[in-house]
């Protein structure tokens, strides 16, 4: 149940049709309604929606049960236009067809309105000009909070702020072991090979083939752990997919943008553990090395 405008205060592009306007306020107006873009999917999937009839049955007030102001027949509204889709009420829940209709012409008898504005700069200095100006239009109308969007999301998305921000942590603490891991076994192993640096840089071999010997051979270990690790966190992404749902939005427990970063990062930590410890070995005298072995 809307006012004109709102879509354009709410941020809603308009993609078909047209916006409510005054003169859909009227007490003789006809019916006219606007649904979203799911809404036309499941009800139109091939049809212009414009002009279609919508048939809805008014929902009746306490009041009117008990007389004859009730009248159960459903009202055809007419689509005049179509919007984006967008959340309502449930801004992590899935996007559910929708119809908007006038506040006017709904019948519902609901005695709360909402009233929201659309502010270019500081909300702080704009939140008591708003109060100012609604006590000029009805100095007796009540006033409640007044919230902006931020706080609004804030507030709806506090359980999952703060399992997001727990995951992030326990999930970056994860990713640091395995680094550390990582590069201390790989280190350890190039260290145990400068033998076989002294050896073959005794028998003529270049610095830099020995130092790209050592990286190649630990990034195509790192390589053949993310070929086993990736499908196993996608499999197992999929299969918890159904009880985190709900905590993410906007994105899917197997997102490959943050799957690829952590691949990225192992691979980049197992180069640079087998370049470091490498390069020191590939400085050490030939023979210091053989003696040393």
């Amino acid at each position: 149940m809307v006012y004109p405008n709102y879509f354009a205060t709410a941020g809603i592009p308009i993609v078909a049709g047209r916006e409510f306007a005054r003169g859909d306020l009227g007490e003789g107006s006809p019916a006219v309604c606007i649904v979203n873009e799911t809404f036309v999917r499941e009800v139109f999937p091939s049809e212009n929606p414009i002009g279609k009839p919508c048939v809805i049955t008014r929902r009746p007030r306490v009041r009117d049960l008990v007389g004859p102001r009730y009248d159960p027949t459903p009202v055809p509204y007419e689509i005049v236009g179509v919007v984006k889709d967008s959340r309502y009420m449930n801004p992590t829940g899935s996007i559910r067809p929708t119809v908007y209709m006038t506040f006017l012409q709904t019948g519902t008898g609901r005695g709360q309105m909402v009233l929201y504005v659309r502010v270019a700069g500081n909300t702080n200095l704009t939140l008591p000009r708003i109060r100012s100006e609604v006590w000029k239009v009805d100095p007796n109308l009540p006033q409640f909070e007044i919230h902006t969007l931020a706080q609004e999301m804030d507030a709806a998305l506090i359980r999952e702020r703060l399992i997001a921000t727990l995951s992030s942590l326990l999930g970056a603490l994860a990713l640091l072991l395995a680094c550390v891991g990582l590069y201390g076994l790989l280190a350890f192993a190039v260290v145990q090979r400068t033998g076989e640096v002294g050896i073959r840089m005794a028998l003529g071999a270049a610095r830099g083939d020995v130092l790209w010997m050592m990286l190649r051979e630990a990034v195509l270990l790192a390589l053949a752990g993310v070929a086993i690790g990736v499908p196993a966190a996608v499999a197992a992404g999929r299969l918890v997919s159904s009880k985190v749902s709900g905590l993410l939005f906007g994105l899917s427990a197997t997102d490959p943008t943050t799957i690829a970063a952590a691949a990225a990062l192992l691979i980049l930590v197992a180069g640079v553990a087998a370049y470091l410890p490498a390069r020191r070995a590939s400085r050490v005298d030939p023979m210091a090395a053989l003696r040393n072995e």
